[in-house]
C-alpha cells in the first residue's frame, strides 16, 4: 500500500521533536549527493523500535518536497500487503505517476504483454520499472522509493530473499538516475544474509535503531506530550506533576527503547 493509502488509516509516524537525528541523517543522504556513497539504506531494529514510523515520516517529508516516487508498506495481517504479489506493479504505477516521462513506456509494455503481472518478481521489475525508466528522458535528480516491513511479506522466507535480490539489482541498474531505496525490516536471519550478498552488500548503508539515537530521550518526550494532552481533557484542576518524575523514569525504563510499549501505555 502507498504511504498515504486509505486502508492504512492513520499510519504511525514520528512524534514531533523525536527521532530528529536519524530523520536528519536519512534526509541528508537523500538530498545531498556529496555525502552519498550508497544507494540503499537498510533501516532495521526489533519489533516496536519505530522503523515504520520513521519510514512513514521520511515518505511524507519527501512527498512534500517532490522527492518520493513510490512506496510500499507491507503488513502481515493485511490482505494484499502480506505478500510480494502486488509490490512491483504498485511501485511501477506510482513511479509512472511521479515520473510522467516513463508512463508511455510502461503502457507499451503492458499492451504488448498483459500477463506481465503474473511473471516472476525479477521479470516484472525489469519490464515494468527498470527498462521504462532507462528508456525515458528526464532530469537527473534523486528520487526515493520506500519499502517497509519486508519481514512481514510471505508466504515464506524465500519471498524476503527474492524481493531483496530484485530491489538490489534495480538499485544497481538505476544508480545513474539515481533511484534511492529506503528499506525497513527486522534483522531476521534470511534478511541479514541477503544484505551480505552482492549487489546489496556494496550498495547499502545499514542504520540500526539502537542507543546511538537515544530512544529513551525520545520516549520521554513522547510520554510528556501525551500525558499533558490527556490531562488537558480531564475535568477539574490540573496536577502540577502527572505522572511524577519517578513514575516517568519507571515508564521510560520499562519501554526499553520500544516505542510500541510507549504507544500502548498511552492508549490505555
Amino acid at each position: 500500500a502507498f504511504h498515504d493509502a486509505a486502508e492504512r488509516g492513520d499510519p504511525p509516524k514520528c512524534h514531533p521533536y523525536t527521532r530528529v537525528a536519524i530523520l536528519a541523517e536519512i534526509m541528508q543522504w537523500i538530498s545531498d549527493p556529496n555525502i552519498r556513497d550508497k544507494f540503499i539504506i537498510w533501516l532495521y531494529g526489533p519489533a516496536g523500535s519505530g522503523k515504520t514510523a520513521i519510514c512513514q515520516s521520511i515518505a511524507e517529508a519527501c512527498a512534500r518536497n517532490g522527492l518520493l516516487v513510490a512506496s510500499f508498506f507491507f503488513g502481515r495481517l493485511a490482505a494484499g500487503r502480506n505478500s510480494t504479489a502486488q509490490v512491483i506493479a504498485t511501485l511501477a504505477y506510482q513511479l509512472s505517476r511521479s515520473i510522467p516521462e516513463m508512463e508511455d513506456n510502461l503502457f507499451t509494455v503492458i499492451e504488448k504483454d498483459p500477463t506481465i503481472f503474473t511473471r516472476s518478481l525479477s521479470t516484472q521489475m525489469r519490464a515494468l520499472i527498470i527498462e521504462p525508466l532507462i528508456s525515458a528522458t528526464f532530469s537527473l535528480r534523486p528520487r526515493l522509493v520506500v519499502v517497509d516491513g519486508i519481514d512481514e511479506c510471505g508466504p515464506n522466507d524465500y519471498a524476503h530473499k527474492e524481493l531483496l535480490s530484485v530491489l538490489g539489482n534495480a538499485a544497481e541498474e538505476l544508480r545513474n538516475i539515481p533511484i534511492l531505496f529506503l528499506l525497513g525490516s527486522r534483522p531476521e536471519y534470511q534478511i541479514r544474509t541477503a544484505f551480505n550478498q552482492t549487489p546489496l552488500s556494496y550498495l547499502t548503508t545499514s542504520l540500526v535503531l539502537d542507543d546511538k539515537y537515544k530512544p529513551d530521550d525520545d520516549i520521554r518526550t513522547y510520554f510528556t506530550d501525551e500525558f499533558q494532552r490527556i490531562q488537558s481533557h480531564l475535568p477539574g484542576p490540573r496536577k502540577r506533576s502527572w505522572p511524577s518524575s519517578r513514575d516517568m523514569d519507571i515508564l521510560v525504563q520499562k519501554a526499553s527503547g520500544q516505542f510500541i510499549f510507549a504507544a500502548t501505555v498511552i492508549r490505555f
